[in-house]
């Protein structure tokens, strides 16, 4: 039996799948972006508000408290300028192998970095504190055993932790004796006692034993903060993977689409009356059509929306870090403490 089927009502049914697509598409992209730059000016504000916490306890003389809360505006995004006011802090609390250590990472960042905001005081106030106090200091490179892997490792300098990230780099620490540990889940403990004098540079080759046992220290906290340059949030990723995900599942409906859609031609016929005559069969291979094409194309709507809020999310955070500023100079005179400080955003 043929059954006859206008070809223009054929063709306006896919028509208007097509409008609904494209309607889906730009209000799931309104939706993400809008999503993304909410969820970035959130973590912008809470960075801020921390960051003037840690302003007004550096006035209040609360300088261990105030490196605290620099600590939590790091792990949302570090800069250069944060990094000069967290070695400011530390050299105001005492602190100032870590203060060295920080101020040289500082300018490592800040120097390349043409488009930093008051890059020549950032660059002034770290270069000021090397300058000041890393002749005063020692420098440890500790060197783990070549394959242990740093996850499997812990090193303790002089009582407090040395960060995974900066193993095999130099560790400033104050002249005299210092006590050097580490340990290993695999390869046991090692402890050594040396004796450092200002200036010096030493290298000291951990050498792990099973019979030696090594306890965390009570004062182990991390010797310098290093923080990343931007917050590791899974979450743009994890967006990225969903939107990946859909995007397979589009091709595959609308390959189903083009391949009904020519079944479907082969099998019907367009006389001179414009009418398509099919045989009744034609209606279930029309419907599965229709369905996988409009499958196909909201899920590629779908899955352009959550690759461009994935995207869109990672480029906010990344830019919106550059969009704070921290001015800070380090004041007083030889053996002084105090910090001056002045933020603007």
């Amino acid at each position: 039996m043929i059954v006859p089927m206008h070809s223009a009502t054929f063709r306006s049914r896919r028509s208007r799948v097509r409008v609904v697509a494209i309607a889906l598409l730009a209000l799931a992209a309104a939706v993400a972006g809008r999503e993304a730059r909410a969820q970035s000016a959130q973590m912008l504000g809470e960075r801020r508000a921390l960051i003037e916490r840690a302003t007004r306890a550096s006035t209040e003389g609360a300088h261990a408290r105030a490196l605290e809360f620099l600590a939590r505006a790091g792990e949302i995004s570090m800069t250069p300028s944060l990094r000069a006011f967290v070695a400011a802090e530390q050299v105001a609390s005492g602190q100032r192998a870590a203060a060295v250590g920080t101020a040289e990472r500082c300018v490592r960042e800040a120097t390349p970095d043409a488009t930093l905001v008051d890059r020549e005081r950032v660059l002034a106030t770290c270069r000021g504190i090397v300058s000041r106090w890393r002749g005063r200091m020692a420098r440890l490179n500790v060197r783990l055993p070549a394959g242990t892997p740093t996850d499997d490792a812990e090193v303790f300098v002089a009582g407090t932790t040395v960060a995974a990230s900066d193993l095999g780099a130099p560790v400033f620490v104050e002249a005299g004796s210092v006590l050097v540990e580490a340990r290993s889940r695999r390869a046991g403990g090692f402890r050594r006692r040396i004796d450092v004098s200002a200036g010096q540079d030493v290298t000291v080759a951990i050498e792990f034993r099973p019979n030696v046992q090594v306890a965390t220290p009570a004062t182990a906290r991390p010797l310098q903060l290093t923080l990343q340059s931007h917050s590791p949030s899974p979450m743009p990723f994890v967006v990225l993977s969903l939107g990946g995900a859909s995007l397979i599942v589009s091709g595959v409906m609308l390959g189903l689409h083009v391949g009904s859609v020519g079944s479907l031609n082969a099998m019907c016929m367009i006389e001179a009356d414009n009418l398509r005559h099919c045989p009744t069969t034609a209606s279930s291979i029309q419907a599965s059509a229709e369905a996988f094409g409009t499958v196909g194309i909201v899920t590629l709507a779908v899955g352009a929306a959550l690759v461009t809020t994935g995207v869109v999310w990672a480029a906010l955070a990344g830019r919106n870090a550059q969009r704070e500023r921290v001015t800070i100079g380090v004041g007083g005179g030889r053996g002084s403490g105090s910090v001056a400080l002045a933020l603007s955003f």
